[in-house]
């Protein structure tokens, strides 16, 4: 009898585990990208064992990972950024690739062709071309990136996340006065939306609020523009990781830090004399004051 209570107990651990595990590989597959690819030599025979060395400019940090028997390597759950990615192996001359972006759930390819080398000789670096993964196998739907940098530059009257999502062609807005300027994702209401934020969902639970943010309807902003880093739109991902929604996901990640101390502040003013010669505003004064750091 102990036995069977036992094997019951255990049974039990199993089953919770795998529960888990779903939860946990979509936390990663969210908030975080890959680097994957193949490392060939002369006459692309597969080169295995060889070292490849992941490079963040702006932290510093160094991620390592091996080439299998097939030449491929696989290195996940990197943030998303800038790398520079090089390749060392034995009897090969060393190669680097920089400026290798990698964006939200996204596996960013580079692929190396090395050269016998009996000495070892200064690497050879190219430069990534750009929007590397803009047609890859890993997008699954229709999908829309906003930059650091597009946050940075692009102008915003409330500085919140609704105003950069309007970049996505299939966002449009409730037209009516009385909506708040409500985001609608694929023709559906905006409460069918999923906001996420460093994988931790931030939606309004009642759904009373325009913005969909939690604490919309009193104003609230679930996190601010100077602590985002990018923005990421999905509009109907085949993919599994990614659901719980059945207009759009909006999926925002924060800054990670790096090596030097910068700070950041910011102030915006409006007024009667920088709107158009409307009735809305004509003999009314008025200023409009944003500012912070």
């Amino acid at each position: 009898m102990q036995r069977i209570m036992r094997l019951a107990g255990a049974a039990w651990i199993v089953a919770l585990t795998l529960a888990f595990m779903p939860a946990l590989a979509s936390a990663q597959g969210v908030t975080s990208g890959g680097i994957g690819g193949t490392v060939l030599g002369p006459q692309n025979v597969p080169i295995a064992g060889a070292t490849i060395k992941i490079v963040s400019p702006t932290t510093g940090s160094v991620r390592t990972v091996l080439t299998r028997a097939n030449g491929k390597f696989t290195a996940t759950g990197i943030e998303t950024g800038d790398y520079r990615v090089s390749v060392v192996a034995i009897g090969y001359g060393p190669k680097a690739t920089e400026g290798v972006r990698v964006s939200l759930s996204q596996m960013a390819r580079v692929d190396f062709v090395l050269e016998q080398k009996a000495v070892q000789v200064q690497e050879l670096v190219t430069k990534a071309p750009p929007s590397t993964a803009e047609f890859a196998p890993t997008r699954t739907g229709a999908q829309t990136y906003v930059s650091d940098s597009t946050v940075r530059r692009l102008p915003t009257l409330n500085r919140q996340l609704q105003d950069f999502v309007k970049l996505t062609p299939q966002v449009t807005t409730n037209p009516d006065p009385n909506s708040n300027g409500e985001l609608s994702i694929a023709g559906q209401n905006n409460r069918f939306n999923a906001i996420q934020v460093d994988g931790t969902t931030q939606n309004d639970r009642f759904g009373l609020g325009s913005t969909g943010e939690l604490g919309g309807q009193a104003n609230g902003r679930g996190i601010s523009l100077e602590a985002v880093k990018e923005y990421q739109v999905v509009v109907s991902p085949y993919n599994v990781t990614q659901g719980g929604f059945t207009g759009g996901l909006i999926n925002a990640v924060t800054k990670n830090g790096t090596n030097e101390f910068k700070a950041t502040a910011f102030y915006t003013m409006r007024s009667q004399d920088l709107v158009p010669d409307v009735p809305l505003y004509k003999g009314s004064l008025f200023s409009v004051k944003q500012f912070g750091g």
